[in-house]
């Protein structure tokens, strides 16, 4: 059976034009999943900091956040056209085209010990990228794993719940003490 390609979907014509944005824990513990289940705005952060340094050199960004529930996987977290690079942050606007994808695409790419960074040439990497699957709605944190198996940083916990996950909120709700 022949894969599926990120680029199959995608379909971006000039990947030269593109820096590849791959987000994972930052050095505050915070990961960008997690930031992203509990606020899209907190997620377009991650691709706005701009901190000391001008990572994003082309004019678009493809956009990858660390799925860690699954080892070497990426949920796609969108496409930007970077329209400011002014201070310690960019001006970004999303590619309409690749809205449809985010935070439902998760693909597979392994990063390799000695990949450091989160800025990379796209043109590199984009034929790496396997798709292995496409949620129905775009991602929204973990499903219940049962009672016994909770043991969650807090910053998750708290999205689940600020999220009212259904599945979440039944099972917790016939619970005393919750």
């Amino acid at each position: 059976m022949a894969k599926i390609m990120l680029n199959d979907l995608l379909r971006i014509e000039n990947p030269a034009q593109f820096k590849l944005h791959l987000a994972c824990r930052n050095e505050e513990g915070l990961n960008p999943l997690d930031e992203y289940v509990a606020s899209r705005s907190k997620w377009i952060g991650w691709n706005e900091w701009k901190g000391g340094k001008n990572d994003w050199t082309r004019n678009f960004i493809l956009s990858m956040m660390e799925f860690y529930p699954k080892k070497d996987s990426w949920l796609f977290g969108g496409g930007f056209k970077i329209l400011e690079r002014a201070g310690d942050e960019y001006t970004l606007e999303e590619i309409p085209d690749f809205a449809k994808f985010e935070g439902r695409l998760v693909v597979s790419f392994h990063r390799y010990q000695g990949m450091r960074g989160r800025a990379f040439y796209l043109d590199s990497y984009l034929d790496q990228f396997e798709v292995v699957e496409i949620f129905p709605q775009p991602y929204s944190g973990e499903a219940f794993c049962g009672s016994q198996n909770i043991n969650h940083d807090f910053n998750v916990l708290e999205a689940i719940f600020a999220n009212q996950r259904a599945d979440w909120k039944a099972a917790l709700s016939d619970t005393k003490g919750v």
